[in-house]
């Protein structure tokens, strides 16, 4: 029998809590309501939902939380007997579900932030495989990471979100990544952050979330913006500005909509992630706008996860050999008569 508050409600972590006890004999999902439903479902398939704090809080909770909820000491002792829960840290308890990261930085002794929060809110995160974890400047009993993190980082914490939050709040999370990450890749974040608007969240929002914080975070939201599409298209503009180059970002073509990259007014630079460009609609229609770009004139370059995160050096002398020629503008004569490109602030000069 599933636990329930006195009124008879089915509470969030009791899904959790009874779902592998309710199905050892014929799996079920409670349907009797989408809150029920939804409540029932794995860390992971929240990762670009705004709600990200409140799913994590269902699968890992404070003893505190479970009794004010209407949970006795002895049915949590036989949710740990019937596999459902874990105890992860004295006082914490964990679905069997819960997200290995949230699980890892409670056991630390705090909550999940920085970049290893970026992904559970469904931000483009560069590779780190470091654990981070928010903590109160007053925490002790610390622990070691386990296997799977070699090492974690730590963010001292005056005041935290909440004493009971398992993962920090989108902005607290950025604050930290901006902290403690190359300048480029807190770009790629804050860019992220901005083009999902998580929470409606603003670049105005971030000003104020960054205030006293230091020059890093100031040239960083200088920087930033919120129209790129991936972080590799972050990447390559970053990169390119560097040289003095001038690039606009998802600029619309008459013929095709938006492409990734302007470079001058007539190199067109596309970045192709997996989802969209390894099925067989994406790849025809990315065929389909190269004709119409080649037939315009319009030189166009595309660029994989590999070009940019493995093979830069190479990359980018090809890119840079193309514009020392000054092939990225158009000659004498050959400029169309009808601009093929909407204006867009170009953030460069060459």
């Amino acid at each position: 029998m599933a636990i329930t508050r006195p009124a008879g409600r089915r509470l969030g972590l009791a899904g959790l809590l009874h779902r592998r006890r309710d199905s050892a004999s014929s799996p079920q999902t409670d349907r009797t309501s989408g809150r029920a439903a939804s409540q029932t479902r794995t860390l992971d398939a929240m990762y670009s939902d705004p709600g990200v704090q409140r799913y994590a809080t269902q699968a890992v909770r404070h003893i505190s939380q479970l009794r004010r909820e209407g949970f006795t000491r002895r049915e949590v002792e036989r949710a740990i007997e019937s596999g459902a829960l874990r105890r992860i840290r004295r006082g914490w308890y964990a679905a069997q579900d819960a997200h290995p990261d949230v699980v890892a930085a409670v056991r630390v002794g705090g909550s999940l932030t920085g970049p290893s929060a970026a992904v559970l809110y469904g931000l483009w995160v560069p590779p780190d495989v470091r654990l981070h974890v928010s903590v109160s400047h007053n925490a002790s009993r610390l622990r070691a990471t386990e296997e799977g993190h070699p090492s974690a980082c730590i963010h001292w914490r005056r005041s935290p979100d909440s004493v009971l939050n398992v993962v920090e709040s989108l902005p607290s999370a950025l604050r930290d990544a901006v902290g403690c990450v190359p300048e480029e890749m807190a770009v790629v974040l804050v860019d992220s952050a901005l083009n999902l608007a998580i929470g409606d969240l603003t670049l105005h929002d971030l000003r104020r979330k960054f205030a006293g914080q230091g020059e890093k975070y100031a040239r960083v939201l200088d920087r930033s913006d919120g129209g790129s599409q991936s972080g590799l298209e972050t990447l390559v503009r970053l990169r390119l500005r560097s040289h003095g180059i001038a690039v606009r970002t998802q600029v619309r073509h008459r013929g095709v909509g938006a492409v990734d990259l302007l470079v001058g007014d007539r190199l067109v630079i596309e970045l192709d992630g997996r989802e969209h460009h390894d099925n067989a609609d994406g790849f025809v229609s990315d065929r389909r706008r190269d004709l119409v770009l080649f037939s315009g004139g319009i030189e166009r370059l595309r660029l994989t996860y590999h070009h940019v995160m493995h093979q830069w050096p190479e990359t980018e002398r090809v890119i840079l050999d193309f514009v020392r020629r000054r092939r990225h503008h158009w000659r004498s004569g050959d400029r169309p008569a009808d601009h093929l490109f909407r204006h867009a602030r170009p953030g460069g000069t060459i």
